[in-house]
């Protein structure tokens, strides 16, 4: 190699500086991945809860999915009622009793029930 060639990717020299810093790179991010998941499994192991606090007590869910299924409130009405939204509610009623059936797309190419979604 001489002073005046320039090391880019299309002269072996770069393309060898590219590697070696592209697997650096990688090795990098190993040992983020690595110091997260030991971090992260520290505190799990002192039975701590990860993640943030719950918007709902399972006794609110409870008395939420009375009113909704026997219709005297409307969800949006019950949401309000509990200070969160209605999406924050409708998740929470999906977690307390996770629906079977899946929605389909409109369209006949995109089927979401057989995908998982």
């Amino acid at each position: 190699m001489s002073a005046t060639s320039s090391v880019g990717p299309s002269s072996a020299p770069g393309r060898l500086m590219f590697h070696v810093l592209g697997a650096l790179a990688e090795f990098e991010r190993s040992l983020i991945v690595e110091r997260t998941t030991a971090g992260l499994a520290s505190p799990r192991a002192r039975g701590k809860i990860l993640g943030h606090p719950r918007k709902l007590s399972s006794q609110e869910i409870d008395a939420a999915a009375v009113d909704t299924a026997q219709s005297t409130r409307s969800p949006p009405d019950v949401a309000r009622s509990l200070s969160v939204s209605t999406s924050t509610l409708r998740r929470a009623l999906q977690e307390r009793t996770p629906n079977t059936t899946r929605r389909v797309a409109k369209s006949s190419k995109i089927r979401r029930d057989s995908e998982g979604f």
